[in-house]
């Protein structure tokens, strides 16, 4: 009976925390040049995450790294670590930038057809300050909408989010309706879901658009203060599972 190798085995002797501490040290300067060679045009910010956790993946590898077991050097052993570690962080970059980018415009079209009433001339600022910031809250509850509604967005861009943010969507928005009425629902379902016009959905229900807009504003209410009180301000985009 053969018994399978174990994975990824430690090695025979593993390096202490100051070998390893050295190792990684000498890997460090190439990590850098890779990065301004190859990626040039990242942010301070996305070059730093980029940095650490190659590093990090480098610790990993030299943990791992026993010159007994590989002919090779440990800089070779590591750079699959390192290019892998630099293109999850890149590939989450765009990945987020896509999500946040994805659901805004599914927000702007449901949010087009509601009036904002700013008289930015003869209003106080403190007056539009609370418009803008309410506003906001609507543009946060609307995206949350569109994840939830899921056939908002064409099947390429719905694979975008995550099925666990899509979940969590659901679940919040169903704690909204529990504290909502049957017209609000209704609107969602006409709105988010069919992806119909407050006219459409008017002339539907036989009433005027301006009371779909408001039972529109009020399904946006209750579920931005659920969301609030769920701990979310944030578009869904940015948040992980």
């Amino acid at each position: 009976m053969s018994i399978a190798p174990e994975e990824n085995p430690k090695p025979a002797h593993e390096p202490s925390e100051a070998q390893m501490r050295r190792m990684v040290e000498k890997v460090v300067p190439f990590i850098q040049r890779k990065l301004r060679q190859l990626y040039p045009h990242l942010s301070p910010a996305l070059r730093e995450e980029a940095l650490q956790e190659a590093c990090a993946r480098t610790v990993l590898a030299a943990r791992r790294y026993d010159p007994e077991r590989f002919d090779t050097r440990f800089l070779s052993y590591a750079r699959p670590h390192i290019a892998g570690a630099i293109h999850d962080v890149l590939l989450g970059e765009i990945r987020a930038r896509e999500e946040v980018a994805l659901v805004a415009a599914g927000a702007r079209d449901h949010l087009a057809e509601t009036s904002d009433r700013f008289e930015v001339m003869w209003d106080p600022p403190d007056v539009n300050r609370e418009r803008l910031a309410a506003l906001a809250r609507s543009a946060v509850a609307a995206q949350w909408a569109c994840v939830a509604a899921g056939s908002s967005f064409g099947s390429a861009e719905d694979a975008l989010i995550e099925d666990e943010v899509k979940q969590r969507a659901r679940v919040v928005l169903a704690k909204a309706f529990a504290h909502l009425g049957t017209q609000e629902r209704r609107v969602y379902e006409g709105h988010y879901v069919a992806g119909r016009t407050f006219v459409e959905i008017a002339a539907e229900l036989g009433v005027d658009p301006r009371t779909v807009r408001r039972h529109h504003e009020a399904l946006l209410a209750g579920l931005g203060a659920t969301l609030r009180a769920e701990g979310i301000d944030a578009n869904p985009g940015t948040l992980g599972p």
